[in-house]
């Protein structure tokens, strides 16, 4: 189940206009008695929400990159190509396969986008600077880091009409550390090394 951040549930249930933030805070507080805790807060208003007929996810509706977590399937976004790696191909006891990758990004965050097998060959057309809409990905933990995954069930779509992605930077910069300063989570780091 996808669950949207606490603050965003919040929002669309008082956007709907049926009940104040003071009432809404108190039947979040009595579902999350009723069921003993047995549920977070962000669960809670879920189920309020869904009580209140407010629909929180519609089927048209993409993502933002800070809501991605590991173990989310059918995942849609809408971002911007900030960066392209080179496609490789590899084999394996299966036979052969294609991998590729890029860096998205909106204006909540950037994530890797994996594209698998025939994805991988649509790394040709894509520039950076484009804007995608991906439909039925996956995300994934890589190592500690989050990726979003596109197999042959998933769609990728070098700028749709009428989607656009503002917020973003054009380039990711890498930060120069000394090699004793990098960290298991840096993502983007500039090494000056002889």
């Amino acid at each position: 189940m996808l669950m949207l951040p606490l603050e965003q549930v919040k929002e669309h249930i008082l956007q709907k206009g049926s009940i104040s933030a003071e009432e809404l805070e108190q039947r979040i507080r009595k579902k999350m008695q009723e069921l003993a805790g047995l549920i977070s807060e962000e669960g809670a208003a879920h189920i309020v929400a869904n009580e209140l007929g407010v629909q929180l996810l519609s089927a048209s509706m993409s993502l933002k990159v800070a809501h991605l977590k590991p173990g989310l399937r059918n995942v849609d976004l809408v971002g911007k190509v900030l960066r392209k790696f080179d496609l490789r191909e590899f084999q394996t006891a299966r036979g052969p396969g294609k991998v590729a990758s890029f860096v998205l990004g909106d204006e909540t965050g950037t994530v890797r986008a994996v594209l698998w097998n025939k994805q991988a060959e649509q790394l040709a057309k894509l520039n950076e600077g484009d804007v995608t809409k991906i439909h039925s990905a996956y995300a994934r933990d890589n190592q500690g880091r989050l990726e979003l995954h596109l197999n042959d069930r998933s769609d990728l779509k070098i700028n749709p009409e009428g989607e656009k992605v503002e917020g973003v930077p054009e380039r990711v910069e890498a930060q120069r550390k000394a090699i004793k300063d990098l960290t298991e989570s840096d993502q983007n780091a500039e090494l000056l090394v002889t």
